[in-house]
């Protein structure tokens, strides 16, 4: 009978009769995590460690990259190192975990871009305060983006991804 249960509760996610664990469309506070030190879109330049006089874009030795804008952070994107999202404090899911456990936190993304030049498809959804981008390859999420709402997908775009079938 768990077995019967288990399997109708899977079989419910994967047709996405069960929505995700959480509403996109609710303000909630997202949050990239590595080593206990927390970083979140529109951060201060000096909250983020980095020098008010900084290019455009910096990588900081945690293996984030940050975009700036007015001194603050308008895009992180995880290069390497690891990484959670949380969001409102709930952890959301791990760089390295497979794409199904984010599934079942986030559910289906809004749209999915690949570069015939580059290894991997980019998830791209999209929240209240920001759009997530999680580009997977072999099954596993290998990096996260947070980007201000309405920026991720011209991004893409404009880097040679194009819309999957």
């Amino acid at each position: 009978m768990l077995r019967f249960g288990v399997w109708m509760a899977a079989a419910l996610l994967l047709l996405g009769w069960v929505s995700p664990t959480f509403d996109w469309d609710e303000d909630a506070r997202w949050e990239l995590q590595s080593e206990g030190v927390r970083y979140r879109l529109d951060q201060a330049l000096s909250e983020l460690g980095v020098a008010e006089s900084a290019d455009e874009m910096v990588i900081l030795p945690s293996g984030l990259l940050v975009r700036h804008r007015e001194r603050r952070a308008v895009n992180l994107t995880v290069l390497k190192g690891n990484w959670s999202v949380l969001r409102s404090d709930k952890l959301v899911g791990s760089v390295g975990e497979s794409l199904e456990s984010w599934r079942s936190q986030v559910g289906e993304p809004r749209k999915m871009y690949m570069n015939p030049q580059k290894v991997g498809v980019n998830y791209y959804y999209r929240a209240s305060l920001l759009d997530l981008g999680l580009m997977v390859a072999d099954g596993k999420v290998l990096s996260v983006m947070f980007v201000e709402p309405g920026y991720l997908e011209q991004a893409l775009q404009r880097s040679g991804y194009q819309p999957k079938s």
